[in-house]
């Protein structure tokens, strides 16, 4: 551990630290989303003198993203049981320059004490919620805010060419896609969900809602054929994502899946295909017309369908898997945590894993190839892992692999230089050696 590191009330940070956060993320008695992240891999943590040696279950492709985490002050806290409505939870403290003054759900404020180990650019950094996308950008355009972290897609252009704003990229490392529930209705078969796939315009899709001159190297959107973002190794590049729909083989799916033709409907089991389509709430502002246009795909194609936004309530529950048999396709997306591990997606729902498994999709192969991919030792036995799995999920099609969003965010140009990220300031606790 570096020295005269300090946390805001003065204390020093240490080993001990490190350790007490270790025990914290692995206790069962705490509600924190890293724990199932990390409990495969995290076996303890002892402190020797001034280091904290942590102990892998076993050896890890790539160690250093099992210790991207937040280190807590251990002084603060009677025992690494954390209740959520403890007062650090409204109060932290950090080590970095700035320290919070003000905090709420919706609203953060940071500022520099008088004295500062590191001296920050800015004195002062205030976060608030987002508001209504458009009137934000107005609000940028008129200096009364600083910056904004997500401006969306389609109001980029309005920003791109403003002489006080800048657009600058960060990788949320989010992909879209559209699960399929594979125990009920048409989507049982795999045929059917093969026939999805076919009659799938992701360019008219990309065109409908992002507008024309979207294409090409500077497109906000990548299409993508299996669940990792392009730019990551484990993505087999070898697997092209179709671009536009191909009707002729929808009716080569669904004649092998046993299905008719009646006028254009496409039917099975002597019922029209008709397909309920839900959206989660949090991606419903990215893509405005997204749901109309993919309803009318389906219906290019032969197949009836709706869809319809879901509230925050309902997005809740249909990721429990709360809405299955009620909604045939959830669209939303996905974005990795400290590892690139899509287990929580794809893994059979047992215990605390494939907790985001919205149908329940279940496969012996897809777990076992999971499991692969989780005690790989190298880079390569990962890389091999993953790109298998891709290979696996592209036959039994328990989802359909849309697109990753270029994320962008618009800033005034006097703000050049600066890390506009809170915890930047907030921590001088930012990385390892070894």
């Amino acid at each position: 551990m570096e020295r005269g590191i300090r946390w805001h009330d003065g204390e020093i940070l240490d080993a001990d630290d490190v350790c007490f956060t270790v025990e914290a993320l692995l206790s069962p008695a705490n509600p924190s989303p890293l724990r199932p992240q990390l409990q495969p891999y995290l076996a303890g943590c002892e402190v020797e003198r001034d280091q904290a040696v942590i102990q892998l279950v076993a050896p890890h492709h790539h160690p250093l993203h099992l210790l991207d985490f937040a280190v807590l002050p251990q002084h603060v806290f009677d025992s690494t049981t954390i209740p959520p409505d403890h007062p650090f939870a409204s109060a932290p403290i950090g080590t970095g320059p700035l320290r919070v003054e003000q905090w709420s759900p919706t609203a953060l404020e940071l500022r520099a004490p008088a004295r500062s180990r590191r001296a920050p650019p800015l004195r002062r950094v205030s976060v608030r919620g987002p508001g209504d996308p458009e009137a934000d950008v107005q609000l940028l355009l008129d200096g009364l805010v600083d910056g904004i972290v997500d401006i969306r897609p389609d109001l980029r252009a309005r920003l791109a060419d403003h002489d006080e704003v800048g657009l600058q990229s960060y990788d949320t490392h989010t992909w879209w896609f559209a699960a399929l529930d594979t125990h009920h209705g048409p989507l049982r078969h795999v045929e059917v969900r093969h026939a999805l796939e076919a009659a799938l315009d992701r360019e008219a899709l990309r065109e409908r809602t992002l507008g024309r001159h979207t294409d090409g190297p500077s497109s906000p959107m990548t299409f993508i054929s299996g669940p990792f973002v392009p730019a990551s190794p484990s993505s087999d590049r070898t697997l092209a994502p179709r671009p536009s729909a191909d009707l002729v083989a929808v009716e080569t799916h669904l004649v092998s899946a046993g299905a008719h033709r009646v006028g254009e409907q496409w039917h099975l089991a002597d019922q029209a295909i008709a397909l309920e389509i839900g959206l989660l709430h949090d991606y419903s502002t990215q893509l405005p017309g997204l749901l109309p246009e993919l309803v009318a795909q389906l219906e290019v194609a032969g197949l009836q369908a709706t869809a319809r936004v879901l509230g925050p309530e309902q997005s809740a529950a249909a990721l429990r898997g709360e809405l299955a048999g009620e909604l045939d396709i959830l669209v939303g997306g996905w974005s990795r945590g400290l590892l690139e591990d899509v287990a929580p997606v794809f893994g059979s729902r047992i215990d605390d894993r494939g907790q985001h498994n919205v149908f329940a999709f279940s496969d012996a192969e897809t777990d076992r190839l999971l499991a692969a991919h989780a005690r790989a030792r190298t880079a390569e036995e990962a890389r091999e892992a993953a790109h298998a799995l891709q290979r696996h999920l592209s036959e039994v099609r328990p989802s359909l692999f849309l697109w990753t969003l270029d994320t962008k965010s618009a800033w005034s140009l006097d703000l050049r230089g600066n890390a506009i990220a809170p915890t930047y300031y907030f921590q001088d606790f930012d990385r390892w050696t070894w």
